[in-house]
């Protein structure tokens, strides 16, 4: 038998579009939901910065063509995409880091961001935790076509934030939610934030909620 017969082809597996209509074995079609790339940017930054080469071969052994839009900087910010692409790539950092401790550290990093330096940064200059936390549930939406935001004010300086309806998100997602609010506090004056798990947030959940105190 010569070389060239034992030869075997290596099969590509099939480039499909980015679509948040397509449904992904992930995400069931009830789970439909979407976000802005402004969700995706700061986690792919972020896990570029850790491992470039590792986090893009994960990315690519999942979803080649979302994979092809990071290596070519063609994920805008404020344009949608699936849920299922957000998780992804929370996923591919997850096996970087081996927690989800950098979730949260991502969400609590690019919301400070976003009120500082970024889209809501003229809001800062006259903004405080209650201001930011009146005006939460029109932030959120802007980010996320399906959930919902509500705070409840429990005491001087310390609110319950509830997420709901938030198909299609897993543990790391949530966690980026709760860095993301953690974040929001820091950037408008909160202090000494402390931070209280009530319920879900884990994998299967639509709903997340947390309470929150700062000085």
């Amino acid at each position: 038998m010569s070389d060239d017969s034992r030869k075997t082809t290596t099969k590509m597996p099939s480039v499909s579009p980015l679509s948040a209509r397509e449904t992904v074995p992930s995400m069931r079609a009830s789970e439909e939901n979407r976000c802005r790339g402004l969700c995706l940017l700061p986690v792919i930054a972020h896990a570029r910065r850790l491992n470039e080469g590792a986090f893009m071969q994960a990315v690519a052994a999942h979803d080649l063509r979302l994979h092809e839009r990071i290596q070519s900087d063609a994920i805008k910010a404020r344009e949608w995409y699936p849920i299922a692409a957000f998780r992804l790539v929370h996923s591919a950092l997850r096996a970087l880091s081996g927690g989800l401790d950098e979730a949260r550290i991502v969400g609590l990093e690019s919301s400070q961001n976003d009120l500082t330096k970024g889209i809501f940064r003229t809001l800062t200059k006259v903004a405080s935790p209650a201001f930011l936390m009146e005006r939460a549930a029109m932030f959120f939406r802007f980010y996320v076509e399906h959930g919902q935001l509500t705070i409840r004010e429990i005491g001087e300086n310390e609110i319950e934030v509830r997420f709901r309806d938030c198909r299609g998100f897993d543990e790391a997602l949530f966690q980026d939610l709760t860095g993301g609010v953690e974040g929001s506090l820091i950037a408008t004056g909160g202090r000494d934030i402390a931070l209280e798990h009530v319920s879900g947030g884990k994998d299967g959940d639509t709903h997340l909620t947390v309470r929150l105190r700062w000085r």
